[in-house]
């Protein structure tokens, strides 16, 4: 059901239409409202009146608190995840690609309001598992698939073997990630820009290794509008390093 969810969001299933001037107008309030009073001590009546709009537009939008956060969550995810990939998809090189992806995500993950919104997930997910659920497919959840169809792109050319690329993904973002978020919950102070870099770059080196990397020595931009439209394998030139 969660991998089901994920991939509707990923392709625009699901989501609220940020077309919509009012629409943005009270998911902007809606995320304030929740990073300042968290989910369950945030209401409805807070939103409407931190929006601007009355009850019943509000209710029109969005029929329940629930709704709504899974709206707020499922738009700020989504943007977040098509920056980061689209960014990456410039790189022809698997290497370049998965580089890029390392560096935007630990960004987001150490953003101030990155680590509220998890604080916000975590501390109300026991007394409403539901918001637990909808930020997994939103979030990490929507980020694995998308770096697994990258993974399973590399292993068609060659790039890299890579034989459970939803594996494969989780292990990546775990390799780079490392506990620049966890120390950022803690309260600790952020690591340095050159530290963090270190840091990437010894955790892909990791992850290259491990999947037998192969340098592709062919056209850049091959990875570029290719992700989910084309899936037939390359006869790229190749150097193993």
């Amino acid at each position: 059901m969660v991998s089901q969810r994920a991939d509707q969001i990923a392709h625009g299933a699901l989501g609220p239409d940020l077309k919509n001037r009012k629409v943005r107008q009270i998911l902007e309030a809606a995320r304030t409202v929740f990073l300042d009073q968290g989910y369950a001590n945030a209401s409805m009546d807070a939103i409407s009146r931190a929006s601007g709009v009355s009850k019943a537009t509000l209710y029109v939008h969005f029929a329940s608190k629930n709704a709504l956060f899974e709206a707020l969550i499922t738009a700020e995810c989504l943007q977040m995840s098509n920056r980061i990939v689209a960014r990456a998809l410039h790189h022809g090189d698997i290497r370049d690609v998965l580089c890029s992806i390392g560096e935007d995500f630990v960004d987001l993950l150490c953003t101030k309001d990155a680590c509220a919104m998890y604080r916000v997930v975590v501390a109300d997910a026991p007394r409403f598992p539901e918001i637990g659920r909808i930020f997994y497919a939103s979030g990490p959840k929507m980020m694995h698939d998308r770096i697994a169809d990258l993974l399973r792109r590399a292993n068609e050319t060659g790039q890299l073997t890579v034989p459970d690329a939803h594996m494969g993904a989780i292990q990546f973002l775990s390799l780079v990630a490392g506990e620049f978020n966890l120390t950022l919950l803690l309260g600790l102070p952020r690591k340095s820009r050159s530290a963090i870099s270190q840091y990437i770059e010894c955790g892909l080196e990791l992850f290259l290794t491990g999947y037998n990397y192969v340098q592709d020595s062919g056209s850049p931009g091959s990875f570029s509008g290719s992700m989910v439209t084309d899936s037939s394998p390359r006869n790229a030139k190749r150097t193993k390093v």
